[in-house]
């Protein structure tokens, strides 16, 4: 559910009733970097490959000066079928070194009957020095959890209020908070009631607080060709009504990108993750859920812990079409020292891109991916996976 809510916050890419809202987050996303390419590459370091004259010939800045913007996205995923992100927003550059802000509204609706509405922005000023995000965003969510390793039909409903605050210490260096307020509620889809598994869970209110840190060495935030990206999220849970619950969790990425090795990029992935016991079903690390690992249903994968490696080649031909070639490996468990105990999960694919424009380096994906038990899946979506 929360990578629904991510992509409702980049539309105006949060495990479940955020998944749902994730989907929005990444349209309004794809609408703020087609125009932050229109008018400045989308990192510091393409601002710095233009000379500050001409940047402030080009460049119109302020609030002012921004432009409308209205982006359809299509989406295809495992856990929620085939469907249509629909954002729309005014975007705008405060200065020259800072990323491109928003605002905007999203939209999405799934062949299996989620659909989801969200708005937010998110404003960076004095370059990059100060970011800020915030979210609002309702989902009404349909999936199958597997809380006895059988598919049982869920519906999950809920409405989620974020907002962080960051710093930069130097363009690559930043930290912040992140406060999220989720409202949630669990019934299964169709006749009968909840695994007992899953009953503790149907109807939380929570507040989780996240320390987040970052350490951003790519070349380009859309389509990295070197460099490397390190994200850390910390943070903790907790119940506002109802019998006190606390839960912890942390999540952490490293992506390593290296060029000059043929035409294409190498890019690498390594990701971790930990929950305490006490955590609710959908915020547990999973593959898929945790690390956008492809090839599994991340409901199927859910567990107190998580490692997994991923690598992809990928490339343009021409101006407009790409490829990539792509596989990884993986697993959950209860505890770091039992992820050998069981065979470990992998997936391979093939996935065929398309520019969605010539300013900015945006790609329309559609990946075909088989895993380990000979399972396959097809994803559509915007921009890369890391």
């Amino acid at each position: 559910m929360h990578l629904l809510f991510r992509l409702l916050e980049k539309l105006c890419a949060i495990p479940r009733i955020r998944i749902a809202a994730s989907a929005l987050l990444v349209a309004l996303t794809a609408a703020q970097n087609a125009h932050a390419g229109s008018i400045a590459d989308n990192t510091q370091e393409g601002l710095d490959r233009r000379s500050a004259l001409e940047a402030v010939a080009d460049t119109p800045f302020g609030f002012g000066n921004g432009s409308f913007v209205v982006a359809p996205i299509p989406m295809r995923s495992p856990m929620f079928g085939t469907g249509l992100t629909l954002g729309g927003g005014y975007l705008f550059q405060s200065d020259a070194g800072s990323n491109t802000s928003f605002l905007g509204l999203a939209g999405l609706k799934t062949s299996n009957g989620t659909n989801g509405y969200g708005g937010g922005g998110k404003l960076s000023f004095r370059d990059n020095r100060w970011q800020t995000t915030f979210f609002l965003g309702e989902v009404d969510a349909f999936y199958d959890a597997f809380p006895l390793g059988v598919p049982v039909a869920i519906n999950q409903s809920g409405r989620l209020g974020l907002l962080s605050g960051s710093y930069g210490f130097n363009r690559h260096i930043s930290a912040g908070l992140e406060i999220s307020q989720l409202d949630t509620q669990i019934r299964r889809d169709g006749s009968g009631v909840l695994p007992s598994d899953l009953l503790p869970d149907a109807d939380l209110n929570i507040v989780t607080v996240n320390l987040v840190f970052a350490a951003d060495y790519r070349d380009d935030s859309l389509y990295p060709t070197e460099g490397s990206h390190l994200q850390v999220t910390a943070g903790q849970g907790r119940t506002v009504d109802g019998a006190a619950r606390e839960f912890e969790k942390a999540v952490l990425t490293f992506d390593h990108f290296i060029s000059g090795l043929g035409p294409g990029v190498i890019a690498m992935r390594v990701a971790a993750c930990g929950v305490t016991d006490n955590t609710p079903f959908f915020e547990k690390c999973s593959i898929g859920g945790s690390d956008a690992f492809r090839g599994y249903n991340a409901f199927e994968t859910l567990g107190d812990r998580l490692l997994s490696a991923q690598i992809a080649y990928r490339g343009q031909l021409g101006a407009r079409f790409g490829y990539s070639v792509f596989g990884g490996f993986g697993n959950t468990a209860d505890s770091f020292s039992e992820l050998g105990d069981t065979d470990i999960r992998y997936a391979a694919g093939i996935g065929g891109r398309f520019r969605l424009s010539r300013k900015f380096p945006m790609d329309l994906a559609v990946d075909l991916v088989r895993n380990r038990d000979g399972e396959n899946y097809t994803y559509i979506y915007v921009g890369q996976r890391f």
